[in-house]
């Protein structure tokens, strides 16, 4: 019967509202960011959004007298402007060739990931926090933000992995959801109670892991084809799935474990370039990404 109804539906009857879950998905297929070709619809517009996304993410750094300074200034509050303005450390940003679903105004919106990434450690969640927040508002061809985890990624990503929803893939996406979800339950690499690592299942409603085709830190003078792909983690807060939060690591979740799941992912999953966590709101983003 179940496959006659859809959500709302199911919702609606009590004993799914006590036990509530996210009913009827396709599952996997919608965490894998399908690809035969780089998505870049303009390359002149491309190249402005990388442009600005630098600018906003590293507004310390630039002259407050000049043009592109105060274009950014007057569209933050003086709260949002001092905000950005409180670090001394660079940001790197990449704009990725890929196309995710979001939400902007009443409309669906298939738009750029803007991936963020710094050296600075600790890790300054609260200033990747705000510039989610801020990129999407400022840049409206973005409607994701994610921080890549490991060191700051040095060259542009402008190519993809050619992917597809084939076996293959999906074997391996389900392997890093596994190794995921085994360290958000605070288990070890033997699936047993890891005493190290807090079991935080409770503290969100959902965390989707997402296969992409992008394949990081490749210098461009080498000429490397793009083989590798990454993963994004997507630990959510939400009281309806209608509009929700990201889990920030340090506050929400713990942080200890988002490296750990990184870790292992890039350990023992094959193929793998980096891992991201998205640090999107719903809206724009929407809590998956296809």
């Amino acid at each position: 019967m179940l496959r006659t109804i859809y959500k709302p539906n199911c919702r609606s009857c009590a004993f799914i509202e006590i036990f509530f879950c996210c009913l009827i998905g396709p599952g996997l297929a919608i965490r894998i960011i399908c690809a035969e070709q780089p998505y870049i619809c303009d390359l002149d517009l491309f190249v402005a959004t990388q442009q600005n996304l630098s600018l906003i993410a590293n507004l310390a750094h630039c002259d407050e007298e000049s043009e592109e300074y105060l274009a950014v200034a007057q569209s933050l509050s003086t709260a949002e402007l001092r905000a950005l303005c409180d670090h001394d450390y660079e940001i790197a940003t990449t704009l990725l060739p890929i196309q995710t679903v979001g939400v902007q105004g009443d409309c669906r919106s298939y738009s750029y990931v803007a991936a963020l990434s710094t050296s600075e450690r600790p890790i300054p969640w609260t200033t990747l926090e705000r510039l989610a927040r801020v990129i999407p508002r400022l840049l409206h061809n973005i409607n994701r933000v994610v921080y890549v985890i490991g060191e700051a990624v040095e060259f542009p990503v402008s190519d993809i992995t050619r992917t597809y929803l084939n076996d293959f893939n999906i074997a391996h996406l389900q392997w890093a959801d596994r190794l995921a979800n085994e360290v958000l339950n605070g288990l070890d690499e033997d699936q047993r109670r890891d005493p190290a690592l807090e079991v935080c299942v409770n503290r969100i409603q959902q965390m989707p892991v997402v296969m992409v085709p992008i394949h990081f830190d490749r210098d461009p003078m080498e000429r490397k084809v793009s083989t590798l792909r990454s993963y994004v983690l997507r630990p959510f807060i939400t009281n309806d799935f209608m509009t929700g939060v990201a889990a920030l690591p340090g506050r929400d979740i713990p942080e200890k474990s988002i490296l750990e799941m990184a870790r292992r992912i890039r350990a023992r999953v094959p193929l793998t370039s980096r891992v991201m966590i998205d640090l999107t709101a719903k809206p724009p983003g929407t809590t998956e990404w296809e």
